[in-house]
């Protein structure tokens, strides 16, 4: 079976580059594509940060963990203020609408975290639902 993604045929790409592959085969054909893309995107510039040219052993169980976990916050992020539709912009200017959204990223953040860190820091390579 092929894989979905070689990260070794990527050794020495752009991370950039890198990034965008990923982020595509991991969306391609969902109804959700545009969201899970630039959640993936996020997630691994965040993970990634620093580095220009890529290398497969930089994607270590640290990374695959923060990759996650930022993958799921954003996700999550995504979600609740595409639902919340025009209601979210009652802000009364920018600023509050930045101070709100931050809020609630941050907020969406430590929940996520808390709840996967432990489960995913057991043994991240082998999981499964029950974890």
């Amino acid at each position: 079976m092929k894989p979905l993604v070689d990260l070794d045929s990527l050794k020495g790409l752009p991370c950039e580059e890198v990034i965008a592959k990923i982020s595509h085969s991991l969306s391609d054909g969902s109804e959700d594509a545009d969201k899970i893309q630039t959640a993936m995107n996020d997630a691994l510039v965040e993970a990634l940060n620093g580095k220009s040219t890529f290398d497969p052993s930089d994607i270590t169980d640290d990374v695959i963990i923060e990759t996650m976990i930022c993958y799921l916050t954003d996700s999550i992020f995504l979600q609740i203020t595409m639902d919340a539709g025009k209601a979210w912009n009652n802000a009364q200017n920018a600023k509050e609408l930045q101070v709100a959204e931050n809020s609630l990223h941050e907020l969406i953040s430590a929940t996520v975290d808390n709840i996967m860190e432990p489960k995913l820091s057991k043994n991240i390579r082998s999981f499964s639902k029950t974890d």
